[in-house]
């Protein structure tokens, strides 16, 4: 048995293949894989996913909203128009009445009993720089887009608030109210615009003015006014206010139709 293992242990063997066995060390190179770690660069591909970010890019596509304002003012008539100057209520004889100031609402307020007073509404050009137009009464029952240079409504229906246009002869109606005041729309504001309006008067001269001085000579409250509106020959227990405050809101086109900004007063009634 001892004889077997001598040809087995021959010494010559192992020094020759011990070089070759060195080789193996190579294995180590095989940690070199560890270079292999170098996909580490491919969290750069996570930077190109950051680039992914600039998706967010698209939110740039909100302002493409905007473009669905773009149609409205092609459908709002531009204020432009005629510049109301004064706006108040004057006694029947002319002599204007003395606002209490704004109140909770923020429009100036005027004391009055339910009717026997005046209102009038002054005007000048306006930025479109033509005159200021003189209509107070331009109805269509069938086209609600006619409309006087004069435009008025209320917050509360004045007498018995009839629904009928421009009712000054017998039987007298009052007028309907419109809230909120908006200038057109339906064939219904439309009526009611040109119900009070049309007991309005246009005034073409100081001299023709509706309010007097505190000489009693007749002239505008506003001497850069060039047009007065008074309601003639004034408010009737027709067009009686009810107890309280009512909005009394008015604009003024030009020649050319454009309107101006709207302006407001209460008129207050008290018991």
């Amino acid at each position: 048995m001892t004889a077997t293992h001598v040809p087995t242990g021959t010494p010559t063997h192992p020094p020759t293949a011990s070089p070759t066995v060195t080789p193996t060390p190579t294995a180590s190179a095989s940690r070199t894989r560890t270079g292999t770690r170098t996909p580490t660069p491919t969290r750069t591909g996570s930077a190109t996913q950051t680039a992914t970010a600039t998706g967010t890019a698209t939110i740039t596509r909100t302002p493409t909203r905007t473009a669905t304002g773009t149609p409205a003012p092609t459908n709002t008539p531009r204020t432009i128009g005629g510049e109301i100057t004064a706006f108040g209520v004057a006694r029947a004889d002319g002599q204007p009445v003395m606002t209490i100031g704004p109140q909770d609402d923020g429009y100036l307020t005027f004391v009055r009993p339910p009717s026997g007073f005046i209102i009038y509404i002054e005007a000048k050009r306006g930025l479109s720089g033509l005159a200021v137009g003189s209509e107070t009464f331009a109805s269509d029952p069938k086209d609600p887009n006619v409309l006087p240079d004069l435009q008025v409504l209320v917050s509360r229906p004045l007498g018995n608030g009839s629904t009928a246009v421009c009712d000054i002869s017998p039987p007298v109606g009052g007028v309907p109210a419109v809230v909120p005041p908006t200038f057109g729309g339906s064939q219904a504001v439309s009526n009611a615009i040109n119900d009070f309006s049309c007991r309005f008067d246009a005034r073409g001269s100081s001299m023709q003015a509706c309010t007097r001085d505190g000489f009693s000579a007749y002239t505008f409250t506003e001497p850069s006014s060039t047009i007065q509106f008074c309601t003639s020959p004034g408010i009737g227990t027709e067009l009686a206010f009810p107890l309280g405050d009512t909005i009394v809101t008015a604009r003024v086109r030009d020649v050319a139709g454009q309107p101006g900004h709207a302006k407001s007063i209460a008129i207050r009634v008290l018991e």
